[in-house]
C-alpha cells in the first residue's frame, strides 16, 4: 500500500502530466504521446489509480496500431478517472 503522503505528491503532478499529453496530441507527436501514455499507465497503477492505468493500456494499444482517432476521448477519460 502506498502511503497517503506519496499518493498526494503523485496526484499533485497530474495536471502537468495531462498538459504533456495534450501537448503531444496537439503536435501530432505520436511517438512521444505513446511513451508518455506508457509511463502514466505504469505509475498510475502503482499509485492505485487502476482505471487510469487500464485506460492508458487501451490507449497505448491503439497508438501502437496507428489509431489516433480517440486520443481526446482517452484524455478526457483519464482526467475524469483521476477526479473520481
Amino acid at each position: 500500500m502506498i502511503p497517503k503522503k506519496l499518493k498526494t505528491l503523485y496526484k499533485a503532478k497530474i495536471p502537468r502530466k495531462i498538459t504533456e499529453l495534450q501537448f503531444f496530441i496537439d503536435q501530432s507527436d505520436i511517438e512521444n504521446l505513446r511513451f508518455a501514455v506508457h509511463k502514466l499507465q505504469g505509475s498510475s497503477g502503482t499509485y492505485g489509480y487502476m482505471k487510469v492505468s487500464q485506460e492508458c493500456a487501451k490507449w497505448e494499444y491503439e497508438l501502437m496500431k496507428g489509431s489516433v482517432e480517440q486520443n481526446r476521448e482517452h484524455l478526457e477519460n483519464i482526467k475524469r478517472f483521476f477526479h473520481e
